[in-house]
C-alpha cells in the first residue's frame, strides 16, 4: 500500500474523495445540476451522509486525486 506522500493524508481518505469526486461526475454525465448532484451525495449512506463544507472539501481534494498519476500503472 502506498504511503501518503507527504500530503498528511492517508490513503484510504484520498480514495473516498476521488469515489465521491467520480460519483459527481457520473451524476452530471446523467443530467443533474450540480447542486443535484451535491445533494444526492449528501444523502447517500455509502458516504455517511456529508454536511455540505465536508462534501466541498472531499470534491476539491478528489479533483486533485483525479488528476495525478495512478497508484498501480497499467502494463500493456
Amino acid at each position: 500500500k502506498p504511503i501518503a506522500d507527504g500530503s498528511g493524508e492517508s490513503y484510504k481518505y484520498r480514495m473516498k474523495c476521488l469515489m465521491v469526486y467520480n460519483k459527481y461526475l457520473q451524476l452530471q454525465a446523467q443530467g443533474k445540476s450540480k447542486l443535484r448532484a451535491k445533494n444526492i451525495i449528501m444523502g447517500m449512506p455509502k458516504f455517511g451522509k456529508p454536511a455540505p463544507t465536508t462534501l466541498k472539501k472531499w470534491l476539491i481534494t478528489g479533483k486533485k486525486e483525479s488528476k495525478k498519476q495512478p497508484f498501480f500503472p497499467t502494463y500493456t
